[in-house]
């Protein structure tokens, strides 16, 4: 698959054109087929002193499983009315940090609440639960991963 076609999904996702499982649908469709040893896990060469000789070896691991089917949720209620509600597989918000939606991304910023480091910290971790609780009367800020 090409950049240009995952960032054009991405942008789709971030737009609101389609969902974020829509568009996680859509990013594994357009993965190559091929052996999955092939597929996930990228070839990179090393040079052995030995004889100056070239061999090939199995580069990083691919997440695991269990952390390819979670979800970054994003819930933000002000006097009461959802004003966001985003569910965005967790390795796509990790890549694409920056597709998540402005408005999303405007609230969280008003509450001190810096997405990117946040995701940082969680890196492959497969914590699942609440990762921010805030209640304040009749707003509310939940981020979970799920």
């Amino acid at each position: 698959m090409s950049s240009e076609e995952q960032a054009r999904i991405l942008r789709m996702v971030s737009e609101g054109k389609i969902s974020a499982g829509e568009g996680a649908g859509l990013l594994d469709a357009l993965q190559p087929e091929g052996p999955p040893e092939q597929s996930m896990h990228p070839q990179v060469q090393s040079q052995v002193r030995h004889g100056g000789a070239f061999h090939t070896v199995p580069g990083p691991m691919p997440p695991s499983p269990e952390l390819s089917r979670r979800s970054l949720v994003i819930h933000i209620s002000e006097g009461g009315d959802s004003k966001v509600n985003v569910r965005i597989p967790l390795g796509l918000a990790r890549a694409a940090g920056r597709f998540i939606p402005r408005q999303a991304q405007e609230y969280l910023d008003n509450y001190g609440i810096d997405l990117k480091e946040l995701l940082n910290d969680l890196g492959n971790s497969l914590v699942e639960g609440p990762l921010i609780e805030i209640d304040d009367d009749e707003d509310s800020v939940r981020i979970a991963v799920e």
